[in-house]
């Protein structure tokens, strides 16, 4: 679990520094952050993930084809997301 903390940690200032850069359309940007996503999930912190998720799906839907591999990578990596929380949702109302 120390590792996962570490990464999201290195992530998180990978972000950080292309944000202070990069507009927030730039493919760089969004691809970081969601990298720090990916991260973020597998640290357990999902409604993070789910969130900086929202952000990089919505940014892309405007200005990339919706058939554009980034786009649909995104799209997907935030379904997952949201699977995983209705299923967590499910499992501690048991």
């Amino acid at each position: 679990m120390a590792e996962r903390k570490k990464l999201s940690t290195f992530w998180e200032t990978c972000v950080h520094g292309v944000e202070a850069t990069h507009d927030e359309e730039h493919p760089d940007r969004l691809a970081s952050q969601h990298e720090l996503a990916r991260a973020y999930q597998s640290n357990g912190q999902i409604k993070k993930a789910m969130e900086l998720l929202e952000h990089v799906v919505a940014v892309q839907e405007r200005t990339l084809d919706e058939d554009h591999p980034d786009r649909l990578v995104s799209q997907r990596a935030l379904r997952i997301v949201k699977q995983s929380i209705r299923v967590q949702e499910i499992f501690f109302k048991l």
